[in-house]
């Protein structure tokens, strides 16, 4: 059975001790998501952690359907997306880089970068920064957090369909946008 599955059981039994081990299993990778989208450190915080409190307050209405990163990812885009709304414009493009920033370049794909290696990390942070919402909201799930098209769909609440079009939207404008950086068109996106 899913490590996941037996610690909401143990949570809904009232075993506090089991939602801080989920916390903590899934704090660091809900932070990054969150990093990703509003591009604030403080605000990434702030949502990541109330997306926690709203996942214990309502674990109670977790049926199983979908995996908990499924149900949780929802909680935390929803979280995302009422921050970006409250503040009726997208949020300031940081340009510094921290440790839960991009993740480093696949060793394979680490000889086909041309310049320095903060330079590209911030023009593909401002492409994947530039993409429409839904776009970068499906493209950020699928590539940062390794959720597959079923589970996105489910995240965003669209059809696995539709995933696959703003997956392959999201890379087709990554790849127009970026590809001064590579030679020989060798980037995988």
């Amino acid at each position: 059975m899913d490590e996941d599955i037996v610690l909401i059981q143990s949570v809904k039994q009232g075993d506090r001790a089991a939602f801080d081990l989920l916390v903590r299993k899934h704090m660091k990778p809900a932070y990054a998501y969150c990093k990703r989208i509003l591009n604030n450190h403080q605000d990434a915080e702030d949502a990541s952690q109330n997306a926690f409190l709203k996942a214990y307050r309502y674990i109670s209405g977790f049926e199983g359907k979908s995996s908990f990163k499924t149900w949780f990812y929802t909680i935390l885009t929803n979280e995302c997306m009422n921050r970006i709304k409250s503040v009726k414009t997208m949020p300031v493009k940081s340009i510094s880089g921290t440790e839960h920033d991009l993740p480093a370049p696949e060793p394979r794909l680490a000889t086909v970068f041309q310049g320095d290696a903060d330079f590209i990390s911030q023009q593909v942070k401002e492409a994947v920064n530039s993409l429409p919402e839904r776009q970068r909201l499906a493209f950020a799930l699928n590539c940062y957090q390794g959720l597959d098209y079923k589970e996105i769909a489910g995240v965003l609440s669209c059809s696995y369909e539709n995933v696959k079009v703003l997956i392959s939207l999201a890379r087709k404008s990554l790849r127009e946008r970026l590809k001064n950086l590579v030679k020989d068109g060798g980037m995988c996106l």
